[in-house]
């Protein structure tokens, strides 16, 4: 005869405590459950695995002159200008943390950094991972996502192409979500 054990009563004693914490949550992005290694967060009603307990903020780095790739290690990744060398100027890229407030104009809109990562729907626990580029001191790009028109005329004519390879599977999939939005 064999017997079989089941291990019910602490999975609904977990699944209570989220549904719990989930209710007395006003902001859902502060609900965050820590579960045999990993972290599960609830924003904007999805539910994020995050297989990493912390992911390091983005690096802040001069780009080099002369060069088309920066490494910006941790599972950040790196950043890529296909087709040719950075621009002229100051090139930089940083995280949100490493930069004064910005406002970044848009189509003749001002939008707050702040906005521009709700816009993009990325987490508030993700939102120093993703790479902000600047150029001569004024935000020009965040990830791949360029917004600023001189900083895209620069690329068009020069036929370069700006591109984001993140490591961390959560910031791919933020990087798939937003290039399947623009199309």
């Amino acid at each position: 005869m064999t017997s079989k054990t089941y291990i019910t009563k602490p999975i609904a004693q977990q699944n209570n405590t989220t549904q719990t914490a989930t209710r007395q949550s006003g902001n859902d992005h502060k609900t965050a459950v820590e579960w045999g290694g990993h972290l599960l967060r609830l924003y904007k009603q999805q539910l994020w695995l995050q297989t990493d307990i912390e992911i390091l903020a983005c690096p802040t780095r001069k780009w080099p002159p002369g060069h088309n790739e920066l490494n910006l290690g941790h599972g950040i990744g790196q950043l890529i200008l296909k087709g040719g060398a950075c621009p002229s100027g100051e090139f930089s890229v940083g995280a949100r943390i490493n930069m004064q407030e910005a406002v970044i104009s848009q189509g003749g809109h001002h939008k707050s950094l702040k906005n521009l990562f709700q816009t993009f729907g990325i987490p508030p626990w993700l939102r120093d991972c993703i790479p902000l580029c600047k150029l001569d001191g004024e935000l020009v790009a965040m990830g791949d996502w360029c917004f600023d028109q001189r900083f895209a005329s620069w690329l068009s004519e020069n036929n370069v192409e700006l591109c984001w390879q993140p490591r961390n599977p959560l910031l791919q999939f933020v990087l798939t979500q937003q290039h399947s939005s623009d199309l």
